[in-house]
């Protein structure tokens, strides 16, 4: 059943795509690096089309998203992201390049031992971005107003004691931090 189909494992980097296309027919391999353009590796994938052999590649997910994945269904090329944090590790294989782990990949997509992931369409995938980005900005806020009051402290500034309230970042609290940055006596 799988006898007519080149197994591809891909590698994303910054800097260069590295991939390893195996066949199901003899196991035979090859590896192949390109420039990380999605054209360039469209058609360097090609290049593994045979007449009548059918392609499966796979990826990790990573920073690139789902953009590669949705290029080459685009270009007529099935296309799995696979989970990072599920991929089979041997214990006390510690080296790991590009090249290595692009094999790695072919090998077990072909062996059917890789999870993909739910490649979400582009509103989701703009909902997610979206979440993640308040996320990102709620956790600086929160740092930020750490750092704000650890530096209130540093410089002998209390607000509960000076003011008898219980909570921070109320209206009271905020107007009680400008009067101080306002009063150049105190810091």
């Amino acid at each position: 059943m799988n006898a007519g189909i080149n197994f591809v494992g891909i590698d994303v980097d910054d800097k260069s795509f590295h991939g390893y296309a195996i066949s199901k027919n003899n196991q035979s391999g090859q590896a192949f690096c390109c420039r990380p353009t999605t054209g360039a590796l469209i058609k360097k994938l090609n290049e593994f089309k045979e007449s009548g052999t059918e392609l499966k590649v796979c990826y990790e997910a990573t920073y690139v998203g789902f953009t590669l994945h949705r290029a080459l269904k685009t270009a007529g090329i099935d296309c799995s992201v696979i989970a990072p944090s599920l991929i089979p590790r041997v214990p006390g294989k510690q080296v790991k390049t590009d090249r290595i782990d692009a094999k790695k990949l072919a090998e077990y997509f072909m062996n059917g031992q890789l999870t993909c992931v739910h490649v979400p369409n582009e509103a989701e995938e703009r909902i997610r971005s979206l979440v993640r980005t308040r996320k990102f900005f709620c956790d600086q806020l929160k740092e930020l107003k750490l750092h704000i009051l650890s530096t209130c402290r540093l410089y002998g500034l209390h607000y509960k004691e000076a003011s008898n309230k219980k909570s921070y970042w109320t209206q009271p609290h905020i107007n009680w931090l400008i009067s101080c940055v306002n009063s150049s006596s105190k810091i």
